[in-house]
């Protein structure tokens, strides 16, 4: 701060500073970099085992209890909403921890103002746990959609019938 203020002092001080700046920032991105590399490998490994497990199941079950829609789409949108869910594993007890930082340094800087951006967390904070009420229930509603459009899907394409044959000799029509 008394740098900015002060005219007389060294350039070589600012200089320092904005190589300072660029090493956090350089690190910032390393360490983002290596985080995000880990939690996705991770996601991928949760993923396939999901998927795994699933297709195990799938196929233990008897033919006529079998609705191949509900296995597609958990093959699907729930194994990515429970992978999408994961993604964000380590910011449960993060965040806690990196609001008690923030609100301990604007109260060192600002005295009790400080007050109203904690107030504005916490109505974030609230305000979340009262939309997740209702999350679920528009979660399964979406669900049901998907599931839908995957037995119209799958009852459309099953119901094709192509002749092979047919496509040979005219796909042979057009080469010569």
């Amino acid at each position: 701060m008394e740098f900015a203020n002060n005219a007389e002092e060294p350039d070589a001080i600012g200089w320092g500073l904005t190589a300072a700046f660029g090493l956090v920032f350089i690190g910032l991105a390393l360490s983002n970099g290596s985080y995000y590399h880990m939690v996705y490998r991770f996601v991928v490994a949760l993923r396939g085992t999901l998927v795994s497990m699933i297709y195990s199941k799938t196929v233990d079950l008897s033919i006529t209890a079998l609705d191949e829609s509900v296995a597609v789409t958990l093959m699907s949108s729930d194994v990515e909403t429970i992978a999408r869910g994961f993604i964000y594993l380590h910011e449960f007890w993060a965040v806690p921890i990196e609001l008690a930082i923030a609100m301990y340094l604007l109260y060192r800087e600002l005295g009790v103002a400080f007050v109203a951006p904690m107030a504005v967390a916490l109505l974030g904070t609230f305000a979340v746990f009262f939309m997740a009420k209702y999350i679920g229930n528009a979660q399964k509603i979406w669900i049901q959609g998907i599931q839908t459009r995957v037995d119209v899907t799958a009852s459309m394409l099953g119901s094709m019938k192509v002749s092979l044959p047919i496509l040979i000799v005219n796909n042979a029509a057009y080469i010569s």
